[in-house]
C-alpha cells in the first residue's frame, strides 16, 4: 500500500512519454497566442483522452467540474494578456520578453493561473491534432468551429 503510494507520486513527477501531449503542453506558451477555449468542444475532447492523456491532464489538474464551470461563466483571460497577444506591448528581444512575462505572473490572481493552465491545455491538444495530421478543417471542427487562422498559429 506504501508502496503504491509512493509510485503514484514519483509518476505525477515524471514526464508521460506515452503519447506527445505532454511535451506539446511544456513547450506551448503561457502567455503568446493563448486563446480562450470554446469549453463545450474542450468537454467533449476531454471525454475522448486516451489513457496517457488522461494523465497528463491529471498531473496540471485539468478536471471536468471546472470545464462544466467555465462553460456557464465564460471566464476571459486577463486583459493584460490579451494586450500581449495583440501585440501592443511586444518586447523586442527574449531578455526583456522574460522580464515581461514576470510582469504579467505578479499580477495574474490564482484564477488567472488556472484559466491560463486550461488554455494552454486547450491549446496543447490542438497541437496534438495537427501533430496527428488532422486535416485543418476536423481541427476547427473538433475545437468548436474555430477559424483557420487559430489552428494555424498553433502549428
Amino acid at each position: 500500500m506504501i508502496f503504491d503510494d509512493l509510485l503514484d507520486a514519483r509518476q505525477s513527477k515524471s514526464l508521460i512519454l506515452e503519447t506527445d501531449l505532454h511535451l506539446l503542453y511544456l513547450i506551448t506558451p503561457h502567455f503568446k497566442n493563448l486563446k480562450e477555449p470554446n469549453w463545450d468542444a474542450f468537454l467533449k475532447l476531454h471525454k475522448k483522452l486516451d489513457k496517457g492523456e488522461l494523465k497528463v491532464a491529471e498531473i496540471y489538474g485539468i478536471e471536468r467540474d471546472y470545464m462544466e464551470w467555465a462553460r456557464n461563466i465564460r471566464p476571459e483571460l486577463p486583459g493584460f494578456i490579451a494586450e500581449k497577444i495583440d501585440g501592443s506591448a511586444a518586447a523586442p528581444d527574449a531578455e526583456k520578453e522574460a522580464d515581461f512575462a514576470m510582469c504579467l505572473a505578479e499580477k495574474m490572481t490564482e484564477a488567472d493561473f488556472k484559466l491560463v493552465r486550461y488554455s494552454r491545455f486547450y491549446m496543447a491538444l490542438m497541437a496534438n491534432e495537427i501533430l496527428k495530421e488532422t486535416p485543418i478543417i476536423e481541427i476547427c471542427a473538433m475545437f468548436g468551429n474555430c477559424n483557420r487562422g487559430v489552428v494555424q498559429t498553433c502549428q
